[in-house]
């Protein structure tokens, strides 16, 4: 961004590139020519009206970033004939822009929109447009994960019907806690048994003549083939055919006979009333049933689960300890790799292969991952939050500046994140925004819009004097350009409580971690800047919780962080260099400023605005670490 210094006495234009039906107009306020730093020139008509400044600040903590947009008045008489070729077919609202601010007489322009032309307003050829720039860099319309990663009758035709229509989970790094009992992920009961016992295996019916029954084989069935066996051993004692079948969703049996037929089913008063399959799929069996074609039974079946899904991927773990969350019996059992109805490759878990955990039909189940992880990436086990950003924003269709992303991706990897992604049944996640709600608000970086798309800034707040690319020098090799300011008062905060570790089961979090300036406070780690601050500015707390951390040295870092970020008031101040000293510096580089007059000796600064040319000097703006 451009430096106070440099807009000091020269004025601030906008430019714009509209594109519209194979065409691109340049715009300006006025008539102007700009060449960049390689000569090539364009010319720009006077032909537009901006109606308010844009509200783009590239240098804030990542968090929530609402899209850009600004209103507009585009003066196309002369150029084109906006309602023609709108009657034509080509809608401006399908024009693609690109809008500058321009420091007239220099090379140096920055884009500040990068979008769409959205809600246009026309009258006749000679009528302005009306209508607003908005930015859509960080407009991202994918959603994840596929459609079809869920529970159907399809992906799993023996599926329990409270699993139904749930999208599977997707887990990465050490989900859960064991030290503490976090549980990582919930699990999905995708394959239902029922079994018949000697208590469980007859069906009493009438169908008009007196009582029948109809004994059942002892065994363990799907609701497949127990819908088979029950209407077979029904037709081989009666005279009439049968369908039994179970509805998906409510988990509830229908027991229906041939159109024109009746059959009362003799839950109550029949002979076997004692051992009726009954209650193993869900009939009221206080009453019999009454003479009907069809009976759709009371209540959902009690099958016995057998299978969990534990991931919508293949994970690393040979083996995950699993709950059932409404008894507490837990086990850890063997991960089996296998393929959906669609053949999407999964990870479940056999529940009959465990000797503690109860495979309850009403049981909910959750996951822990103990050493290995879950989701791979690259080839390795997913955990850190660089390699994090890089696979989350590739199932994007955001435009990501991927250079600079991979120039910080592996520093970040040492902050290590875990959890599980699950989407709602009736809302897929847009991983963009998840990744602005639950990643990039605890790490140490800036996303900021560029000509190559959405950019990241790496804030190295434990740099050292090693770390220092440029010495600069006042009087020697650079100038002072203006006032040294100090950073904004109202953002200070010096005690920093981060709840994290988060279990899935009660969605309660089970670890803290604090940094305090307060030395009376036991609970913290005490920080020398957080007491500066403290006696300085009085308390100030920054409070919040994590869902995806559950590695405690992270959280040491996150909090870490925060406080040399927030604690103190750093100083900002406008340097001149020389152009071949300090045109190559970028966002986020670390140098040391030597300034004797203001009693500066090889203090660490930021970079935090991009050098401005102005013509053989560069203005750049510095803050300071400390």
């Amino acid at each position: 961004m451009f430096t106070p210094a440099a807009h000091r006495g020269v004025p601030r234009r906008y430019l714009l590139d509209l594109t519209w039906a194979g065409f691109t107009y340049h715009l300006a306020e006025d008539f102007y020519t700009f060449t960049d730093a390689s000569g090539d020139s364009t010319e720009y008509l006077a032909g537009l009206d901006i109606g308010s400044d844009v509200p783009r600040d590239a240098d804030v903590r990542s968090g929530e970033a609402p899209a850009v947009r600004v209103p507009a008045l585009l003066h196309l008489v002369g150029l084109v004939d906006v309602p023609a070729q709108t009657a034509k077919g080509y809608d401006i609202g399908s024009a693609t822009c690109r809008l500058w601010v321009w420091l007239e007489g220099t090379t140096s322009r920055v884009l500040l929109i990068d979008g769409v032309v959205d809600d246009p307003q026309i009258g006749p050829a000679d009528m302005p447009v009306n209508c607003s720039l908005l930015d859509t860099r960080e407009e991202n319309l994918q959603r994840f994960p596929a459609a079809l990663a869920r529970v159907t009758p399809t992906t799993w035709p023996n599926m329990y019907g409270a699993s139904q229509e749930q999208y599977y989970p997707w887990v990465f790094g050490l989900a859960g806690d064991e030290q503490f009992g976090a549980w990582g992920a919930p699990a999905l009961v995708v394959d239902t048994r029922y079994v018949i016992t000697a208590s469980l295996d007859w069906l009493d019916f009438d169908e008009g003549g007196g009582e029948l029954n109809a004994s059942l084989t002892p065994g363990t069935y799907t609701a497949q083939t127990l819908g088979a066996h029950i209407g077979t051993q029904m037709a081989a004692v009666g005279a009439q055919a049968y369908t039994v079948s179970i509805e998906p969703g409510s988990g509830r049996w229908t027991i229906a006979t041939n159109v024109g037929s009746t059959v009362d089913l003799l839950w109550n008063t029949g002979t076997n009333t004692a051992s009726t399959v009954g209650p193993l799929i869900g009939a009221d069996v206080t009453a019999d049933s009454g003479a009907a074609q069809s009976h759709k039974l009371a209540s959902r079946a009690s099958g016995s689960p057998r299978r969990v899904l534990v991931a919508g991927h293949p994970v690393e773990e040979t083996s995950v300890w699993m709950i059932n969350g409404n008894d507490n019996t837990e086990e850890e059992l063997t991960v089996t790799s296998e393929d959906d109805g669609l053949g999407r490759t999964v990870s479940t878990v056999d529940l009959t292969t465990g000797t503690v955990i109860t495979a309850d039909v009403a049981g909910r189940y959750f996951s822990r991952m103990p050493s290995q992880g879950g989701l791979k990436y690259r080839g390795a086990l997913l955990t850190g939050a660089g390699d994090l950003l890089r696979w989350a924003s590739e199932q994007t269709d955001v435009s990501i500046d991927r250079g600079s992303l991979e120039s910080i991706a592996d520093s970040l990897n040492v902050y290590k994140f875990g959890g599980y992604i699950m989407a709602e049944p009736a809302s897929r996640v847009d991983l963009w925004s998840w990744l602005r709600a639950h990643v990039l608000p605890f790490l140490p970086v800036s996303v900021v819009d560029g000509p190559n798309g959405v950019g990241f800034v790496l804030w190295r707040w434990g740099a050292g004097p090693q770390d220092s690319i440029l010495d600069i020098t006042e009087g020697e090799n650079a100038e002072r350009a203006g006032l040294i300011a100090l950073s904004d008062r109202s953002a200070i905060r010096n005690e920093f409580r981060l709840a994290y570790a988060q279990d899935a089961r009660s969605q309660q979090y089970t670890r803290r971690y604090v940094v305090t300036g307060d030395r009376d406070d036991t609970e913290g780690t005490l920080s020398r800047s957080c007491s500066l601050s403290l006696d300085r500015y009085g308390s100030r707390d920054w409070e919040e919780s994590a869902n995806y951390i559950y590695d405690p040295a992270t959280a040491a870092r996150v909090c870490s962080d925060l406080a040399a970020e927030l604690s103190p008031r750093h100083l900002v101040a406008d340097y001149r260099l020389e152009e071949s000293a300090g045109g190559f510096l970028a966002l986020g580089d670390v140098v040391s400023v030597t300034d004797a007059e203001m009693h500066l000796a090889a203090r660490r600064f930021f970079v935090v605005g991009a050098p401005v040319s102005r013509g053989l000097w560069v203005d750049v703006r510095l803050r300071s670490l400390e």
